[in-house]
């Protein structure tokens, strides 16, 4: 298969000059916001057909998709930009959206389960604070919370914190809708605690840095995945998962175990992991991208990943470049 390698922000651009100039817009679904609000970032774009995209906050790249950008962990004056380069390394912004945090009719900030009905919790009673402390096992595996709240079918968890979602907890549970850590109390997920989830809405732990073995494996996620502060994610961490728009973005992943990203289905993959070093064990061939052939692949690496074998790229790198079409961006 075919590889463009580049550097940011240019990519190798095919055809003649546009007709017109490119422009692009962006909105944001909620401004002013409340803290822990998962705010969605949409891109307008017009006469642009080939190039990169750039999401900056405060500057800094957050995202190389043009898919919508959503971030739940936005401060008052954060600020947002969306940039589109062409081949000739012509970048056109967008208008910068600044943040403005609310400082009135906010709720308190909680970890937020949304079930299917309110009926299907796993616990005995949705409102038992004690009920809820026995489930997370706190305090063994964190500070219990001190308070909780039902509204509909959202239970609001107040009040934890250093949680480590134990092994299997949320395994296979096929009524659980969606999981929000507004307080950032989530920091660690335990062995499959989410894998073989059939339909989550969404997931946003953006506490979160240590991913154990099979977290997410089997797990199909619909609308949104945010986890930006992830450092480690263990072997089979996302194997046959399924991510909102083939997109896998972890901006501070440091290290992703072998067979990390194996078999994952999507014909169109978008990986966004400028910081990892270490992808697999070892410099050589650890699995992390197999069972990927003849998709199409997005991947944002460190450039020494590509001479760390041996002057050579990592092996699973080499491996990836051989199954499928890569266009390699290097940070």
């Amino acid at each position: 298969m075919g590889t463009r390698h580049t550097g940011i922000p240019m990519l190798q651009y095919e055809g003649a000059y546009p007709p017109c100039t490119p422009s692009v817009s962006i909105q944001a679904d909620i401004n002013p916001f409340c803290d822990g609000d998962p705010v969605t970032f949409t891109p307008v774009i017009s006469c642009f057909t080939a190039g990169s995209y750039l999401w900056l906050k405060n500057a800094a790249i957050v995202s190389t998709s043009a898919a919508p950008y959503v971030d739940s962990s936005l401060v008052n004056g954060d600020s947002i930009i969306f940039v589109i380069v062409d081949g000739f390394g012509r970048g056109y912004p967008s208008n910068k959206i600044v943040m403005v945090a609310k400082t009135e009719g906010c709720v308190e900030p909680a970890l937020e389960l949304t079930f299917d009905s309110i009926v299907n919790v796993p616990v005995a009673s949705a409102s038992s604070l004690s009920d809820w402390n026995t489930f997370f096992d706190l305090p063994t595996y964190g500070i219990p919370f001190t308070s909780v709240e039902v509204v509909g079918n959202m239970v609001r968890l107040i009040g934890g914190s250093g949680i480590e979602i134990k092994e299997q907890l949320f395994m296979s549970n096929n009524f659980l809708v969606g999981i929000h850590d507004k307080i950032g109390c989530v920091i660690n997920l335990g062995a499959t605690s989410f894998s073989g989830i059939e339909h989550l809405d969404f997931i946003i732990l953006d506490s979160v840095v240590y991913i154990q073995y099979q977290a997410f494996s089997s797990s199909s996620i619909v609308t949104t995945f945010s986890m930006l502060s992830v450092i480690t994610a263990e072997y089979y961490a996302f194997k046959s998962s399924d991510f909102p728009g083939g997109i896998y973005n972890f901006p501070n992943l440091e290290y992703i175990g072998d067979n990390g990203f194996d078999e994952i289905p999507r014909t169109d993959l978008t990986f966004y992991i400028p910081k990892c070093t270490s992808i697999g064990s070892t410099t050589g061939n650890n699995s992390v991208f197999f069972a990927l052939n003849n998709q199409n692949v997005v991947i944002t690496i460190p450039a020494s990943v590509m001479t760390c074998n041996a002057g050579n790229p990592d092996g699973d790198i080499q491996y990836l470049q051989a199954h499928n079409t890569v266009t390699i961006i290097t940070v």
